[in-house]
């Protein structure tokens, strides 16, 4: 008879809290609570594989279909007893938000029952927060220094509690906030912690304070009027395109295949992208980003207008492009 040696893998360690779920193009976030928020990202990633998590979540989720664009955060680690009042608090207090998705201002949460130690806990934070757990730990800064959503500096926190009372604002998320387990708390950052993505603050904070940390691009539409903005992917959604960012290895203008481009070429760029102008049967046609999309739709052989950019016919011909 053989004995084989039983080996026994780890358990694997779990953490009960209280999550937000955030899309990253966007800053639209969930909120949300378990008693294992490992297990419960991967439902997450589950249903919106299968077109089946909560609606307004699931409508986020298929503007892009990239798992990789949403960031699990632990907003707060508490006991299982304590999870469906604790998740309310934090609904409550982001119900009001234009990117909040949750629709009940209240949470509601099935029966909890697992504990895990505060150790534990804190480890797997960490890693969800994707920090180094051997390196790192939630620990808040010896001198703690707040900043407001205007960009307003206030040092020397003692204590968190008469601050977050002294500013309105909630002490477990604040106290959360300065443990690093935060980015941002309605646009309040801690300094010398990570930034949060434009999109989660583009709405908070004054044009002033976004262009210290972010930058600010210039969008042109087909009609040549300027748009300014820190944050893309808000302008493509509020308009319905696809803003042109680099242009084809050929130099020949942008791929015909962006969104939001018309029949002759003519597009959403940003102002490094050249335009081209094209004198066709006697027409002109100007701001073309995309001249192979303009050949498209007049059935014309694209390598007729490279040639003509590289060599310029003298004699009159039924077509003309020059690069702007």
């Amino acid at each position: 008879m053989t004995l084989r040696k039983q080996i026994h893998k780890p358990r694997r360690e779990v953490i009960s809290g209280v999550y937000k779920l955030t899309h990253k193009p966007s800053g639209k976030f969930y909120i949300g609570s378990s008693t294992d928020i490992r297990q419960r990202f991967h439902i997450h990633k589950s249903l919106f594989k299968h077109n089946k998590n909560h609606n307004k979540l699931q409508e986020t989720y298929n503007t892009t279909n990239q798992i990789v664009d949403w960031k699990l955060q632990v907003i707060e680690i508490c006991h299982a007893s304590k999870l469906n009042k604790t998740e309310q608090m934090y609904i409550k207090m982001y119900i009001n938000d234009p990117w909040c998705l949750n629709v009940m201002p209240d949470g509601r949460a099935g029966k909890r029952g697992t504990t895990t130690k505060t150790k534990s806990r804190h480890k797997i934070a960490m890693a969800l927060l994707g920090k180094n757990t051997k390196d790192a730990k939630l620990k808040r800064p010896d001198n703690l220094v707040f900043i407001s959503p205007t960009g307003k500096r206030y040092e020397n926190i003692i204590s968190v509690k008469r601050f977050a009372k002294e500013h309105n604002l909630l002490q477990s998320s604040m106290n959360s906030l300065a443990n690093g387990m935060h980015e941002h708390i309605a646009g309040w950052t801690v300094e010398g912690g990570p930034l949060p993505d434009v999109g989660e603050v583009h709405d908070i904070w004054p044009r002033k304070r976004l262009l210290e940390h972010y930058p600010e691009y210039t969008v042109i539409d087909p009609n040549g009027k300027i748009y300014k903005t820190f944050s893309l992917w808000h302008l493509e959604q509020e308009y319905n395109m696809t803003v042109a960012k680099k242009p084809l290895s050929s130099g020949f203008g942008v791929s015909s295949r962006i969104n939001g481009l018309n029949s002759y070429g003519q597009g959403w760029r940003l102002d490094n992208i050249p335009t081209f102008t094209i004198v066709w049967q006697g027409k002109t046609y100007t701001n073309v980003i995309s001249p192979t999309k303009f050949c498209e739709t007049f059935n014309i052989r694209t390598d007729r207008f490279i040639r003509y950019l590289s060599i310029p016919r003298i004699n009159m011909r039924k077509y003309h492009i020059q690069k702007d």
